[in-house]
C-alpha cells in the first residue's frame, strides 16, 4: 500500500482554518441553548440558517482540501474563498 503523500500547505491552511470555523459554529449553538435556557426571546432560525450555511461551506471547503488538495494552489479558487470568507 502507497503511503499516502503529504498535503501542501495550502491544503493544510485550509483544514486548520475550517477546524477553528468548527470551533466557531460550536459555540454558537451554545449561545443560541444557554439563552433559551435563561428565557430570553430572539429571532433563533435565522441564526441557525446562517450557522447550516456556514457549516455546508465549511464542509465543502474540508473536502475539496482532503481530496484534491492542487486546486487549493488555484489563485481563482483564492480569490473565491477569500470573496466567500468576507460574506
Amino acid at each position: 500500500m502507497a503511503a499516502k503523500k503529504p498535503l501542501p500547505e495550502e491544503a493544510n491552511r485550509i483544514i486548520l482554518v475550517s477546524n477553528i470555523r468548527w470551533t466557531a459554529l460550536s459555540s454558537i449553538v451554545a449561545i443560541i441553548f444557554m439563552t433559551l435556557s435563561v428565557g430570553l426571546k430572539f429571532a433563533v432560525l435565522p441564526i441557525i440558517y446562517v450557522a447550516l450555511i456556514f457549516s455546508l461551506y465549511n464542509f465543502i471547503l474540508i473536502l475539496l482540501a482532503r481530496n484534491n488538495p492542487d486546486i487549493c494552489r488555484n489563485p481563482l479558487f483564492i480569490y473565491a474563498q477569500f470573496l466567500f470568507d468576507l460574506c
